[in-house]
């Protein structure tokens, strides 16, 4: 080989050489971009399971809600139907003499 024919297959090694830097350098930055979406990703998973949590109480906390006013108005029906008893007992007793 001549002179000529090494500094040509140097020149060719030494530009493959800057191409493959260069794309390397882009490799590395893809890689990094690559990791920083997985991290957004795993922020957003975190936040997901989050919200989930947080609509699971808000949904027991809205039935826990939605039956008070049931309950008050089954309180205040056993109320009045005891009241009615008492009263309805009472009268008979007067009626049958047991009363003063």
């Amino acid at each position: 080989m001549t002179n000529e024919e090494l500094a040509l297959k140097v020149q060719r090694v030494d530009d493959r050489s800057k191409s493959n830097t260069h794309r390397l350098d882009e490799v590395e930055k893809k890689l990094a971009d690559n990791d920083e979406m997985l991290a957004s990703i795993a922020r957003l998973d975190q936040r997901q399971k989050d919200m989930d949590t947080d609509v699971k109480e808000i949904k027991a906390d809205v039935k826990a809600l939605a039956g008070k006013p049931a309950k008050r108005w089954e309180s205040i029906v056993d109320k009045v139907l005891m009241t009615l008893v008492t009263v309805i007992v009472g009268y008979i007793l007067v009626r049958l003499g047991f009363g003063t």
